[in-house]
C-alpha cells in the first residue's frame, strides 16, 4: 500500500468503504512514515480510539479497568 493510500484510509477509519484489514495495513504504514506533519492530532487520537475499541469491544469499561489492575498485579508478582 503507498502512502497516500494509507493516509487516505487512515483520514477515515469510521468509513465502511474498506475493510478491516486495509484499515489495520493503513494505521502500519502511518505509524512506519518518518514524519507525521500531516496528520492532525484528533485523526491520530481516533485512531488509537478505532485500535483500542477492536481490542477490547467484548469487554465493558469497569471490566476493562478491572482486568488491567489485574494485569498488573500480575507483572509485579514475576519481576
Amino acid at each position: 500500500m503507498n502512502c497516500g493510500k494509507a493516509c487516505a484510509i487512515f483520514e477515515q477509519l469510521k468509513s465502511d468503504k474498506y475493510s478491516e484489514n486495509e484499515k489495520l495495513t493503513a494505521i502500519k504504514e502511518v505509524f512506519d512514515m518518518p514524519t507525521h506533519n500531516g496528520i492532525t492530532k484528533d485523526k491520530i487520537l481516533s485512531a488509537f480510539r478505532w485500535l483500542f475499541e477492536r481490542a477490547v469491544e467484548d469487554v465493558e469499561p469497569e471490566e476493562a479497568e478491572e482486568q488491567s489492575r489485574s494485569r498488573g498485579e500480575e507483572n509485579e508478582h514475576a519481576k
